[in-house]
């Protein structure tokens, strides 16, 4: 990153438009990892995009999974099937 970018004092159209550039571009590359038993830095398959978008999802499954279970342990006699709600005995 450009070190004029940086300084968070100076707020000019020329500046955020650097971060913004700066911002897509990071999102462009491909993803980068540690390797922890040798501490090499590796490439990875994907785009910084596209495992954000993989974290979203993870995210909103975690908590869609997360309200389904507080149904059933407010609501022991609901059955749930296939995206469906049942009450019963």
């Amino acid at each position: 990153m450009d070190y004029a970018l940086s300084d968070m004092t100076y707020v000019a159209k020329e500046t955020m438009d650097g971060l913004e550039k700066t911002g897509k571009e990071l999102l462009e590359e491909k993803v980068k990892k540690i390797n922890l038993d040798t501490f090499s830095i590796e490439e990875g398959v994907v785009t910084n995009a596209e495992a954000l978008d993989r974290c979203k999802k993870i995210e909103q499954y975690s908590f869609e999974f997360t309200q389904l279970l507080i149904l059933v342990r407010f609501f022991p006699r609901l059955h749930i099937i296939s995206n469906s709600i049942f009450v019963g005995n």
